[in-house]
């Protein structure tokens, strides 16, 4: 952009001159002032300096373009599709039919369903056709069979609606990826690289796009051959981490903040497409955390506030959905994304009750929680959500979970009374009655301070109001100290909407 500044700038200095210069030696023909020239000149110089940098700054985008579409070693589009095109993807899922590596926890058929879901949520990307393909093993060179390769082959040769195969495996070898788009004549991607586009096409801020360019180079370090390449990666590598540093070390601040404004934090966490979003918008109103029936829709962390049935402030941070079968670098790329997560007072796990893969899902978030370093003492509620649907699965098989729907709002207010006694439970934090005179700024303070659970008037002393509220131990001492401790009347403890005073 500084360059095409300057451009603009010299040719306007030199159209001006020239200008200027050629108006002097023709004065007698041009009966000018000299105010006149200086106004002629710079008017012919804006014209100029416009064309020109326009022109440069239309040779830079396209430049720019092409170098980006060049060093983009993930992008599963070799062009760029033209709105009324499709890119014709045929999708294949490897399946095991004997020995160690044979798979017990799904089935083929549900694994091949996810992968038309991750495929087909790429922009400009269509499934023309689809298959499971019996394989001995993984490590082969070409993945299938001498006989399903030829037949594979001969069908993608023949098909003018396929350009793209997607091989439903984690991450492919650089052996395996050249082997097989030498056999095909076509793009071949797996499961990284499909992801990563994904991730592209969704990140919306600076992290989320730092995060996706340190997860794009391990997949470009085992592609690569040269030395000099490597180190390339390695100097780039250091730039992003250092990047992402600074932008964490902003959000340590952040959560800071709220530990020292006494603000909790419940962290929902799920298998991609479960529901986070739509659960946060249930509880929360937020008009920001929109919901959409797609993979990956929420890659940025958002922090939304709400309020807990006591009337406490809580924020409730939505994350980035996990899934199976991808490589831990993945994970890793977005540690500064997960930390939310890890330093919450209590994790929300969300769990689709409507997909046939319920348990294999649940088990995949698990895990990936179980790799980062969440504290053994932290919370984790499990919700059942869309129940509303017809395939959910029964309601005797989901014992110890909330049962909801977010997009009806079903079971909410029971989830939200259990998220509250872990919140009480983790921050120390208890319920508290006070009398105190109706409109005084001891109310006020409690307001704002934690919230009001309970606000009431006395109906036999309207000067009189009855309130309830949460408190630490050093609020409730910062309340003696200001207000005195003879309006408090005593503690209540609160469970599910009923309340015992002691």
């Amino acid at each position: 952009m500084s360059r095409t500044f300057m451009t603009g700038l010299a040719s306007f200095s030199l159209a001006f001159g020239f200008s200027y210069v050629t108006q002097h030696l023709t004065e007698k023909h041009l009966p000018y002032s000299r105010k006149g020239h200086i106004i002629v000149s710079s008017l012919l110089a804006c014209a100029v300096a416009y064309q020109v940098t326009s022109v440069r700054a239309r040779a830079c985008q396209e430049g720019w373009m092409a170098a980006e579409d060049k060093h983009t070693y993930l992008n599963p589009i070799s062009e760029r599709p033209k709105p009324s095109e499709s890119i014709g993807t045929l999708v294949l899922q490897p399946w095991v039919k004997w020995g160690a590596s044979k798979r017990t926890d799904t089935s083929g058929q549900l694994l091949l369903d996810e992968a038309v879901a991750l495929v087909a949520t790429l922009p400009g990307v269509q499934v023309v056709a689809k298959e499971i393909v019996p394989v001995k093993s993984m490590d082969k060179k070409f993945i299938f069979g001498s006989g399903t390769l030829e037949r594979l082959v001969s069908q993608v040769r023949g098909s003018r609606d396929i350009s793209c195969i997607f091989i439903s495996v984690e991450m492919l070898k650089r052996g395996q990826i050249i082997a097989l788009e030498e056999a095909f004549g076509r793009k071949v991607l797996d499961r990284y690289s499909v992801v990563l586009g994904i991730f592209r096409h969704h990140a919306q801020t600076k992290e989320a796009r730092l995060q996706i360019a340190l997860a794009e180079l391990p997949y470009m370090r085992k592609r690569l051959f040269g030395e000099k390449e490597h180190l390339m990666i390695i100097e780039r590598e250091k730039h992003l981490k250092t990047a992402l540093d600074k932008l964490a070390a902003v959000r340590a601040i952040i959560r800071k903040r709220r530990t020292k404004n006494s603000l909790p934090s419940v962290a929902v966490v799920g298998y991609t497409n479960s529901g986070k979003t739509s659960l946060i918008h249930a509880i929360t109103k937020d008009v920001r955390a929109e919901g959409k029936d797609q993979l990956f829709a929420t890659l940025d962390v958002t922090a939304h506030g709400g309020r807990l049935p006591c009337g406490l402030k809580v924020v409730f941070i939505d994350t980035v959905g996990f899934i199976q079968n991808i490589p831990t670098e993945l994970v890793a790329s977005f540690k500064a994304t997960l930390e939310d997560a890890v330093y919450s007072n209590v994790v929300v796990h969300v769990r689709d009750a409507s997909h046939p893969d319920y348990e294999l899902q649940g088990t995949t978030v698990n895990q990936t929680l179980n790799s980062l370093p969440l504290p053994k003492d932290t919370p984790v509620i499990t919700v059942a959500n869309k129940m509303d649907l017809e395939t959910a699965k029964p309601k005797e098989e989901l014992k110890g979970v909330h049962l909801v729907s977010a997009l009806k709002g079903q079971g909410i207010e029971e989830l939200l009374y259990d998220v509250e006694k872990e919140v009480l439970r983790v921050t120390g934090r208890k319920m508290w009655r006070f009398s105190l005179p109706t409109g005084s700024y001891e109310i006020q303070w409690l307001r704002s301070a934690t919230g009001l659970a309970h606000e009431e008037v006395d109906e036999a002393d309207p000067q009189t109001t009855r309130v309830m509220a949460v408190l630490t131990d050093q609020e409730l001492a910062t309340f003696h100290r200001n207000f005195g401790k003879h309006l408090i009347v005593g503690l209540s403890v609160c469970c599910d909407g009923a309340c015992v005073h002691v």
